[in-house]
């Protein structure tokens, strides 16, 4: 994985419901500064732990987090936002999308035959009546 491609990192597992929380209101945050890359993951779970103790602990433990905030937030805040993503255009986009009609046609088509395609001594039905189902 590239060092600095933008991105939201994958959050870490077990974290409890207060922290997914501000993990993510943190990657929206960052992702609308464009400052977010997908390697930030141990970093933005040190700035959601330095933000939560400066608020609380002993208060030479909440004045080292507030200096570890401050670190932290220092390394968001000097990085340059990443290059605002190119706009889909109108011949980029997919042209084989099914419309609503064609796919209610072709369900309506799979249960008419299903009686037809069954198979009881197989896992899988048939394409079409009297064609076996190719794997591809």
């Amino acid at each position: 994985m590239p060092k600095f491609e933008p991105g939201e990192p994958p959050r870490p597992p077990g974290l409890p419901r207060a922290q997914r929380r501000a993990w993510n209101a943190l990657c929206s945050e960052l992702l609308a500064a464009r400052k977010l890359a997908r390697t930030d993951a141990q970093l933005v779970l040190d700035l959601l732990r330095a933000r939560a103790g400066a608020y609380k602990g002993a208060p030479d433990a909440r004045e080292a987090a507030r200096q570890e905030l401050a670190r932290l937030t220092a390394i968001f805040d000097g990085r340059t936002p990443f290059a605002a993503p190119a706009p889909i255009s109108e011949t980029d986009q997919p042209t084989t999308a099914l419309t609503l009609p064609v796919f209610l046609d072709r369900v309506r088509q799979e249960r008419a035959t299903f009686a037809q395609r069954m198979q009881p001594d197989a896992a899988v039905c048939q394409e079409a009546p009297g064609t076996p189902y190719g794997w591809q």
